[in-house]
């Protein structure tokens, strides 16, 4: 029988171990090939042939799928975006800077991130973040959802992974919201956000900053995934698509365990497979499924 979990569910200590890190990223472009120069020439990732997916390029052992779409789904306002992890960020962003590419310094309030401050976006509008590291690969991949509470549940209970960072909850967040409303706190983008204040019979437009909640899942040794409140609603993929684009690939080097686990752990709000009987689809070494915000992971032993 299926047990049924939410937030307020203690998380079991077994599900430590299932994810091991990254193992890459499905991005979506306009263009592959103009996407695939930008990755190559200015950000030095290696080519690394095709697939049916689109050109595949390699940062150390992870990779990134560039895959061609008519109208790409990228999120520039909003907290989504990868970062990657390289030996020399300042003169990588003094090269993107000669090459006319945007660099901005502005921050996120994740402590281990204070001082990661480089931010670019591809050809497309995909936000990256650069982070200082002896080896390079993926750093962390940051989502959004329309639900906190069911994403966190997702990434601890069923994926093994521990909060380590909450922002949007203590009153200090809401101090720096109000810095950043008066143009004082250079934050990333989806990390505040405008309320209206519905309450004001004078001025009807006033808005106020807030900060906007979001928290960071340690998953694995390698692997850190943020999890933003969405700042608007967006439209989902069918609830019965399990594999799409764009994906975060995470290693799991006990897939099978993983597999009963998404069999015997339930969310009320994920719809199960015909196939499998749970939240995902099977093929071959990999599990491929969505969290509650309707975001594309793959789960692979290789």
């Amino acid at each position: 029988m299926p047990v049924l979990v939410d937030v307020r569910t203690p998380p079991p200590r077994a599900a430590a171990g299932l994810i091991s890190g990254y193992a890459g990223l499905v991005l979506e472009v306009s263009d592959a090939d103009r996407a695939a120069r930008f990755y190559r020439e200015l950000l030095r990732l290696a080519p690394d042939g095709d697939t049916p997916e689109g050109p595949r390029l390699r940062l150390g052992s992870d990779w990134l799928i560039l895959r061609e779409r008519p109208a790409p789904r990228v999120l520039p306002d909003s907290g989504t975006h990868f970062a990657l992890r390289l030996p020399d960020v300042e003169g990588l962003a003094a090269r993107l800077a000669k090459a006319g590419v945007a660099v901005h310094d502005y921050h996120e309030d994740r402590p281990a991130e204070r001082d990661q401050n480089r931010y670019l976006a591809d050809p497309d509008g995909n936000r990256l973040q650069l982070v200082a590291g002896p080896s390079p690969g993926i750093d962390h991949v940051a989502v959004e959802t329309h639900d906190l509470e069911w994403s966190e549940t997702y990434y601890t209970h069923i994926l093994g992974g521990v909060v380590e960072t909450r922002v949007g909850w203590r009153m200090d967040d809401y101090a720096k919201a109000r810095a950043w409303g008066e143009g004082k706190d250079p934050c990333a983008p989806g990390t505040r956000r405008w309320d209206k204040l519905y309450s004001a019979t004078i001025n009807p437009d006033r808005q106020v900053a807030r900060p906007n909640a979001h928290i960071f899942v340690t998953l694995g040794p390698d692997a850190v995934i943020g999890v933003y409140l969405a700042t608007e609603h967006r439209q989902e993929p069918p609830p019965d698509q399990f594999s799409g684009t764009p994906r975060i690939a995470l290693r799991a080097p006990r897939l099978d365990e993983l597999e009963q686990r998404l069999c015997e752990i339930r969310l009320r709000c994920l719809p199960n497979s015909p196939d499998t009987g749970g939240p995902f689809e099977r093929h071959g070494a990999a599990l491929f499924a969505r969290d509650p915000g309707g975001n594309f992971l793959e789960l692979t032993s290789q």
